[in-house]
């Protein structure tokens, strides 16, 4: 028998849908071949101080610093009969193999690794490696079932993390509480983090504003902004009035007209970090509203790939995929017909932009899957559907070319004061227009 584990019970009914297998029981679904459960988040979690010595449930500076020289772990209280559940079926006699089917990121091998070890099992175990969640996708992945022991750094690395934050978060917590006589939290991350904010908050009240003032002048056809070796401010209102009164309806003769072809490169694809900053930059959206949103993107709606990634490439196997995905978004997406015509017509532009296996770790950069040609149908909620939008705008536009456009550069003299004018004409509008078209201006 095999048994699949996996991290939320959401995922594990999704492969049981796909692998057809539906005689629900407390805690698992069975099959005739096979089981899937599932953790609850984090079944096992280090041990607190006072499980490794009575004396530390009383928080004391002398104590300090706390360093296990060999980590315990334990049950997570709220969740021990699940946890009880999973232990049982891996170690049943009748199980011949497991299958890690938590989700293929750090998180999810330390999840469950810390269930296998704790459990005492020593059975094979496979591991279902996939980036998105479509029927197709998990199909494939059993198909093409790895062995778990490829991704044992990856749950050195996780517990290195986890052993980090309990070090750091246990020890200066109590250092701090007991010394300034209030609860006081401190973490690895979360300190240096508020600590970035109350400085950048530090320098805003700090701010003193001074006023200053530019001058310019209307050419009819185009504007120029007056400059000197310092710049274009004015400190002086006074020295602004005089520039201007000197300049003013006086003739200008032009002393240097440049042109110049520039283009402006296409952008990378998302990883959750940009996809959280430009889901704030157009729609106001918290990190956490974002995450949430690709989340379900990724593990409800199955409309994009797995979301918790710090790549911003694909890998060489994806390229033949990348013209059945655009003509998926055509399909699926209204309005986005001219552009994917447009990115085929004039051949796909899969460089080294967009294709790098050597900048992909664990996961590939978020995008669309198939399903997206389905999107029609969905009834998205709003946050899903503009973040979705992002996702879609941003695959099209990392395939089509760079914008190009001639840059005209142009100084003049008005009775010897110096002025410049900077015009822009763009010449092929490229993955700009892509993002226009999707997005809108």
């Amino acid at each position: 028998m095999k048994l699949i584990v996996t991290e939320k019970p959401s995922v594990a009914k999704d492969i049981a849908r796909v692998l057809k297998i539906n005689s629900s029981r407390d805690g698992y679904i069975e099959g005739k071949e096979c089981i899937i459960t599932w953790c609850i988040g984090h079944l096992i979690q280090l041990s607190y101080p006072e499980e490794y010595d009575s004396r530390y449930k009383t928080w004391n500076i002398n104590d300090l610093p706390i360093f296990p020289k060999k980590f315990k772990y334990s049950v997570n209280p709220s969740t021990t009969k699940q946890y009880e559940i999973v232990k049982r079926l891996m170690l049943d006699e009748n199980t011949t193999e497991i299958v890690c089917a938590t989700d293929a990121g750090r998180e999810g091998q330390l999840i469950f690794g810390y269930v296998y070890v704790t459990s005492g099992c020593t059975k094979p175990v496979k591991r279902l490696w996939i980036s998105s969640m479509t029927d197709e996708s998990i199909l494939d992945g059993f198909k093409n079932l790895k062995d778990n022991k490829e991704f044992f750094s990856l749950f050195q690395s996780a517990k290195a993390r986890s052993e980090a934050d309990w070090l750091v978060g246990i020890n200066a917590t109590r250092l701090f509480t007991v010394k300034y006589n209030q609860m006081l939290t401190i973490g690895r991350v979360q300190t240096p983090t508020l600590s970035l904010i109350v400085s950048r908050q530090k320098e805003i009240d700090n701010f003193v504003q001074e006023p200053f003032y530019e001058v310019e002048a209307d050419c009819d056809m185009f504007s120029a902004t007056w400059f000197n070796k310092n710049g274009t401010r004015l400190d002086s209102l006074e020295k602004a009035e005089e520039i201007k009164k000197k300049c003013e309806n006086k003739e200008g003769v032009i002393t240097k007209l440049q042109t110049k072809r520039a283009t402006v490169e296409r952008p990378l694809l998302y990883d959750l970090t940009e996809l959280q900053r430009e889901g704030n930059r157009r729609y106001g959206y918290t990190a956490e509203q974002t995450l949430e949103a690709a989340q379900n993107l990724y593990e409800k709606y199955k409309l994009t790939t797995y979301p918790r990634t710090d790549a911003r490439y694909l890998t060489h196997d994806m390229k033949p995929k990348l013209k059945d995905l655009l003509l998926n978004i055509k399909q699926g997406w209204k309005g986005s017909e001219y552009c994917v015509d447009k990115v085929i017509n004039q051949k796909i532009n899969a460089d080294k932009r967009v294709i790098d296996d050597k900048k992909v770790t664990d996961h590939h950069a978020i995008i669309v899957t198939p399903t997206i040609r389905n999107v029609s149908s969905i009834n998205l909620p709003e946050r899903e559907k503009n973040i979705l939008r992002l996702v879609v705008a941003r695959f099209i536009a990392v395939l089509d070319r760079k914008q190009e456009y001639d840059q005209t550069d142009i100084e003049l003299k008005i009775e010897n004061e110096k002025f410049k004018a900077r015009g822009k004409k763009v010449v092929i509008p490229g993955w700009k227009e892509v993002e226009d078209i999707i997005l809108g201006k």
